[in-house]
């Protein structure tokens, strides 16, 4: 899905179907685990994106949940270099299940970081409440007292199973939010959603999904390609 709006940066969200944590209750913790890793600004996920000049900014996450937990990837880069961030984030997300320059270092960081809140001062707050009930509705307490020690837990290879499962060449839907051309600005500055070319750069880069009715949905296997048209398949009807 192509966004124009009266925005400055553009914004890719690439969303998959995560893990259900009554199913597969072993791949929400390596979720997180793998996530705490890939955010961290010394990693070699965030050093290859935003060091490297592609992204401004770069993000994964998990939503931990009973039926299906969504998987979000977040980035926002500059209109002029769309197409090479986007294209460069996809085959970064095929070939996931390597996980490149990832070491047993930085997943002992994730272990440390990535604690339940539930043992911070606020937990004795009343607004732990609602996140306590929250947990319970979707996970059960069981699962959420026991958090600390399954996280610990984690190897590199129940991350790579999670991302081999659920990221790595698997279905995919991708949004892209990009400002609008200036003939489509009202005289108070704001855009018309979704009317109108997007700016050259931001178009040609979402070509693929523009021009088709539910391009956005990617179906199949295969690894990274070099085309955002292989990445991009028709929604089945």
């Amino acid at each position: 899905m192509v966004l124009a709006h009266d925005v400055r940066d553009v914004t890719i969200r690439i969303a998959f179907q995560g893990p259900s944590v009554g199913r597969d209750t072993a791949a929400t913790y390596a979720a997180d685990a793998l996530f705490a890793v890939l955010n961290d600004p010394a990693s070699a996920f965030q050093h290859r994106l935003v060091d490297g000049g592609l992204f401004q900014s770069v993000s994964g996450y998990y939503l931990t949940l009973d039926h299906t937990g969504p998987i979000h990837f977040v980035g926002k880069t500059t209109p002029e270099r769309t197409q090479d961030p986007l294209l460069t984030l996809l085959n970064e997300l095929d070939d996931l299940d390597a996980l490149e320059g990832l070491l047993d270092e930085d997943l002992a960081i994730a272990r440390s970081t990535e604690k339940s809140p539930w043992r911070s001062p606020s937990s004795r707050s009343r607004c732990f409440a609602p996140e306590l009930a929250d947990w319970w509705a979707s996970a059960g307490l069981e699962y959420y007292l026991g958090y600390d020690a399954r996280l610990a837990a984690q190897k590199l290879e129940d991350l790579r199973r999670f991302a081999r499962a659920y990221i790595a060449a698997q279905p995919r839907v991708i949004g892209v939010l990009a400002p609008a051309p200036p003939q489509t600005r009202s005289p108070r500055g704001c855009a018309s959603a979704g009317s109108g070319p997007l700016r050259e750069p931001a178009r040609s880069a979402a070509r693929g999904l523009a021009r088709r009715p539910h391009a956005a949905a990617s179906h199949g296997g295969g690894r990274a390609r070099t085309a955002l048209g292989r990445h991009i398949r028709r929604h089945p009807d």
